[in-house]
């Protein structure tokens, strides 16, 4: 099996039933692509800032962190929908 998703990923994280790929992106993607684990079928795509780098899961939300335009994108991984975030400069 050999998953398709879009070019340039850039990093990969797993919710305990499908895995997360970041689509940095030739012109800067803005999404995380979500994979079936046992068949590699694309499961659905989720925009989040622009650039996304890194990708973890907590045990409930993904967290997208994306470098151009500096946000992290907080996805409630069982419905596949985006929260609000508030981040303070330090």
């Amino acid at each position: 099996m050999t998953p398709t998703v879009e070019s340039f990923s850039s990093d990969i994280a797993f919710d305990g039933v499908n895995v997360w790929v970041t689509i940095y992106g030739g012109s800067f993607g803005t999404t995380a692509d979500i994979v079936n684990r046992l068949d590699g079928t694309l499961v659905g795509t989720v925009t989040v800032g622009l650039g996304p780098l890194g990708i973890a899961f907590d045990g409930t939300q993904m967290w997208v962190s994306s470098y151009s335009n500096e946000t992290v994108t907080k996805i409630r991984a069982i419905y596949k929908t985006t929260l609000p975030v508030l981040l303070k400069d330090f």
